[in-house]
């Protein structure tokens, strides 16, 4: 055997030796010890909860977001909406830190006792068509006319529409503007001629994906959530139409909680008003 070869082999068995070793010096190694992770889960009690009106949730959700973020502390749960009635009824009960409430600009919700409202944001109840209609313009009998099942006078153009339950805010408040538009909403809704959309994210979508559909909704909603629209003015509409102007309220314990006065002092602060401005509302 060559000097080279023998170098070679000798090479080999030291590194076949050197193997055996490490794998002897594991196997008698005492185990090495991973602490267990625990779980983490915030406690319910650590939670501001909020819920409240559909149409202002999302504007809610995104306003906590910041507040949380910028102000260590318990978390901002906005929940599912419940309705401002409901949402009233579960901060009397101590279920709920705040409700959200959305009532005519100027005009102070029906509050329990013992509660406060706070102005987080403006915003306005419009007529709305999804993006690819050709609907821009119609008259207050028009609408009567389509609401009522009657053709005469109703633009061609429009295949539905996109209705919610009555004491939506959006379109409570555009049926208040014209003698006879609430109550032919209201049949509307009881013949049910189109969908009733008792949450307002499948109103919305059904929006997006129909041309000729015609809704009330709040413009404020739809800019923050980025839905395509185009507004539909309502002409023959009397002088002395309600305002329509919507305002997002924060409803609270007159004696709040420390975490509850520093999230309506955020709201009501420049940070806050400059946030929902940002998103397509009014600053109160």
């Amino acid at each position: 055997m060559s000097v080279r070869a023998r170098r070679r082999a000798l090479g080999r068995a030291w590194a076949a030796l050197v193997a055996v070793c490490a794998g002897f010096a594991a196997a008698c190694a005492p185990p090495v010890e991973v602490p267990a992770i625990e779980a983490t889960a915030v406690p319910v009690e650590a939670r501001l909860l909020v819920a409240g009106d559909d149409a202002a949730t999302p504007l809610m959700r995104h306003l906590s977001d910041h507040f949380t973020a910028r102000h260590p502390g318990p978390a901002v749960v906005v929940e599912a909406p419940l309705g401002a009635a409901g949402a009233l009824r579960a901060l009397v009960d101590g279920a709920l830190d705040a409700a959200l409430v959305v009532t005519p600009a100027g005009q102070p919700p029906a509050l329990p006792p013992g509660t406060v409202a706070q102005v987080v944001a403006l915003s306005e109840a419009v007529l709305v068509t999804g993006a690819a209609s050709g609907v821009r313009r119609m008259d207050a009998s028009e609408l009567l006319a389509l609401l009522r099942g009657g053709e005469t006078g109703a633009p061609r153009r429009l295949s539905s529409v996109l209705l919610a339950p009555a004491d939506e805010p959006a379109q409570s408040l555009v049926a208040r503007r014209v003698p006879g538009l609430a109550e032919a909403f209201d049949g509307a809704i009881e013949r049910r001629r189109w969908p009733v959309f008792f949450e307002g994210q499948a109103r919305r979508d059904a929006l997006r994906r129909t041309p000729g559909a015609l809704a009330a909704a709040d413009l404020g909603a739809l800019r923050l959530l980025g839905v395509p629209f185009w507004r539909v003015e309502l002409s023959g509409v009397p002088a002395d139409a309600p305002s329509t102007r919507l305002a997002v309220q924060l409803v609270t314990r007159v004696s709040p909680t420390p975490r509850v006065a520093a999230l309506l002092a955020f709201l009501g602060g420049p940070e806050g008003r400059a946030l929902v401005v940002d998103v397509g509302y009014g600053a109160p």
